[in-house]
Protein backbone atom coordinates (compact mmCIF):
# COMPACT_ATOMS: atom_id res chain seq x y z
CA UNK A 1 0.00 0.00 0.00
CA UNK A 2 1.27 3.48 -0.66
CA UNK A 3 0.97 5.71 2.32
CA UNK A 4 -0.41 9.13 2.29
CA UNK A 5 1.60 11.01 4.89
CA UNK A 6 4.63 13.29 4.03
CA UNK A 7 7.72 12.37 4.08
CA UNK A 8 9.00 14.07 7.74
CA UNK A 9 11.71 16.53 5.83
CA UNK A 10 8.49 17.76 4.53
CA UNK A 11 6.39 18.28 7.72
CA UNK A 12 6.35 21.56 9.24
CA UNK A 13 7.97 21.49 12.99
CA UNK A 14 5.41 23.89 13.87
CA UNK A 15 1.62 22.89 12.75
CA UNK A 16 2.92 19.41 11.38
CA UNK A 17 1.08 19.79 8.10
CA UNK A 18 2.70 18.89 5.23
CA UNK A 19 4.96 22.23 3.87
CA UNK A 20 4.95 23.52 0.33
CA UNK A 21 7.23 26.18 -0.98
CA UNK A 22 8.39 28.49 0.58
CA UNK A 23 9.95 26.47 3.39
CA UNK A 24 11.97 27.99 5.75
CA UNK A 25 14.86 26.67 8.79
CA UNK A 26 17.05 27.35 12.01
CA UNK A 27 20.44 27.14 11.91
CA UNK A 28 19.82 22.91 12.83
CA UNK A 29 18.04 22.72 9.69
CA UNK A 30 14.57 21.95 11.23
CA UNK A 31 11.76 23.28 8.78
CA UNK A 32 8.73 25.18 9.17
CA UNK A 33 6.21 26.50 7.23
CA UNK A 34 5.50 29.82 5.11
CA UNK A 35 1.90 29.99 7.50
CA UNK A 36 4.02 29.28 10.79
CA UNK A 37 6.50 32.11 9.79
CA UNK A 38 4.28 34.33 9.14
CA UNK A 39 2.12 33.98 11.75
CA UNK A 40 5.07 34.55 14.51
CA UNK A 41 7.52 36.38 13.14
CA UNK A 42 10.95 35.88 14.37
CA UNK A 43 9.57 32.32 15.09
CA UNK A 44 11.46 29.74 16.97
CA UNK A 45 12.28 26.77 16.33
CA UNK A 46 9.96 24.15 18.08
CA UNK A 47 13.15 21.63 19.17
CA UNK A 48 15.85 23.68 19.53
CA UNK A 49 14.49 27.25 20.05
CA UNK A 50 17.16 28.92 17.24
CA UNK A 51 15.50 31.57 15.27
CA UNK A 52 14.06 30.38 11.90
CA UNK A 53 15.17 32.32 9.75
CA UNK A 54 16.59 30.67 6.09
CA UNK A 55 15.10 29.19 3.23
CA UNK A 56 15.61 25.96 2.44
CA UNK A 57 15.87 25.84 -0.98
CA UNK A 58 16.74 22.33 -1.70
CA UNK A 59 13.77 20.87 0.15
CA UNK A 60 11.38 23.57 -1.88
CA UNK A 61 12.76 21.73 -4.95
CA UNK A 62 12.35 18.07 -3.62
CA UNK A 63 8.97 19.72 -2.89
CA UNK A 64 8.16 20.09 -6.68
CA UNK A 65 8.52 16.23 -6.93
CA UNK A 66 5.31 15.48 -5.54
CA UNK A 67 2.23 14.65 -7.62
CA UNK A 68 4.70 14.38 -10.81
CA UNK A 69 3.13 12.06 -13.49
CA UNK A 70 4.96 8.94 -14.81
CA UNK A 71 6.59 9.51 -18.22
CA UNK A 72 4.39 6.81 -19.53
CA UNK A 73 1.39 9.06 -18.72
CA UNK A 74 0.94 9.89 -22.20
CA UNK A 75 0.64 6.11 -22.86
CA UNK A 76 -1.97 5.64 -20.34
CA UNK A 77 0.08 5.10 -17.21
CA UNK A 78 -2.13 6.56 -14.09
CA UNK A 79 0.95 6.79 -11.82
CA UNK A 80 1.17 9.84 -9.81
CA UNK A 81 4.34 9.50 -6.92
CA UNK A 82 3.03 11.15 -4.07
Amino acid sequence: SVSMEPPSSLECVICHEWMSAPMFQCKEGHCCCKDCKERKPGSLCAFCRSPINVRNRALEAEDELKNVSCRYAPLGCPFVSA
